[in-house]
């Protein structure tokens, strides 16, 4: 993320840093917990958050290479100039179906509903 959306950032690095963080994220499809306990499960918590950081990697790179201005720590070299009639009510990052997002519940059916 530092080598691709660092604080000053042109829109092709940020093209390859949206291709190469979506390279990691796809890999998280192979990942598996082999801890089954409940107990101090250090491997079930470590994924969860491994996850949780390359979804936010991918909506924050996303949204990085979407912006096309400068405002604030957000410098893009080819948009250098601010736009004050854009209008930032609401964004929000969603993740799309390919995003394979599990719930912790999917991730260790082990865990009752309550």
């Amino acid at each position: 993320m530092q080598n691709y959306a660092a604080v000053f950032r042109t829109g092709d690095v940020l093209k390859e840093g949206v291709e190469k963080v979506h390279d990691v994220y796809k890999k998280l499809d192979h990942l598996n917990v082999s801890d089954k306990g409940l107990i101090w499960n250090t491997d079930l918590i470590e994924t969860l958050e491994l996850q949780n950081i390359a979804l936010n990697a991918v909506q924050t790179i996303e949204s990085a290479c979407a912006r096309e201005e400068s405002r604030g720590a957000h410098a893009r070299e080819d948009f250098p100039d601010r736009m004050d009639e854009y209008d930032y009510k609401a964004a929000s990052g969603r993740t799309s179906e390919e995003a394979n997002v599990r719930t912790l519940e999917e991730a260790h059916p082990l865990i009752p509903r309550s």
